[in-house]
């Protein structure tokens, strides 16, 4: 009876110690893969530590933007950074990592506030005027059926340039379905000091637009060929009913589904608009 007694003791204490060993290994884990250092083990993410190595960011931890502050948000993260563990132990990962970050991330506590982002003005590569009170309204005021997030023109795609300005994003925004011959307001929100340019304020006085003297301010319309789509969307089928219902050509519904939604890049639907002097 007494050896019955102590096999039970021992097997409590057993568990016990297991018990407390893996609470330990578990913390342990969610603490070294809440390091960035940790993020830099897989090769397909190195351009990208590199790049938030050498950007404005390296001082803030990949999980504060790469989750949102709330418990449900990082409990899905630990989960699908698990998944990805696997997938990338088994050889079943894609070359192109993909992220989506959530305004909720930039305007967490200790980082970016709304009201100092929209009071504040800059000068984007030191020649264009920017504000971002005029941006941050949604887009549908402009008849273009677009909420803007932040990533929507602070990028990740171009991994050398972590979270900053695509600024194809820009043309694709201004350019698109604005004639030639009325370009000249689109220019003028960006180049605001282009009146004291030698013979500019002569020029716009007549009436003449940009275009006149910039051939190459605007090369294509931004058009979205349907096999762009393909690139993310493999069922052909699920395509052409859309089509049927009459969403492919549903302006509104396709940027409320990819960008306000999902995320996604202009420049990964529609065509470059090229701007600015020829090559």
């Amino acid at each position: 009876m007494s050896n019955l007694v102590i096999s039970k003791k021992k097997f409590f204490i057993a568990i016990g110690v297991l018990f407390v060993l893996s609470v330990i290994i578990l913390f342990a884990g969610i603490s070294v893969s809440e390091n960035p250092k940790f993020c830099n083990t897989c090769h397909i993410m190195k351009p990208y530590y590199k790049a938030w190595k050498d950007s404005a960011h390296k001082n803030v931890h990949c999980l504060d933007c790469h989750y949102e502050p709330n418990w449900r948000s990082h409990l899905k993260g630990k989960i699908n950074g698990l998944v990805q563990v696997i997938d990338y132990v088994t050889g079943r990962y894609s070359e192109r990592a993909v992220a989506k970050i959530g305004d909720a991330s930039c305007l967490r506590d200790g980082c970016h506030t709304k009201e100092k982002i929209i009071n504040t003005k800059i000068m984007f590569k030191d020649k264009v005027s920017f504000n971002h009170a005029t941006h941050w309204r949604d887009f549908d005021e402009m008849g273009k059926g677009v909420h803007l997030r932040c990533t929507t023109c602070h990028s990740w795609l171009t991994y050398d340039k972590h979270i900053s300005v695509d600024e194809n994003t820009c043309f694709i925004c201004h350019f698109k379905n604005v004639p030639v011959e009325k370009i000249t307001e689109q220019c003028q929100s960006c180049h605001t000091e282009v009146e004291r340019i030698a013979g500019h304020k002569e020029y716009l006085a007549e009436g003449m637009h940009c275009a006149e003297c910039h051939a190459t301010i605007k090369t294509t319309n931004a058009p979205v060929l349907q096999q762009m789509c393909y690139f993310c969307h493999a069922d052909s089928e699920k395509i052409h009913k859309a089509d049927e219902a009459n969403k492919v050509k549903n302006r509104e519904f396709l940027h409320q589904r990819h960008i306000t939604q999902n995320n996604a890049d202009c420049i990964n639907c529609h065509e470059l608009i090229k701007h600015g002097k020829e090559n």
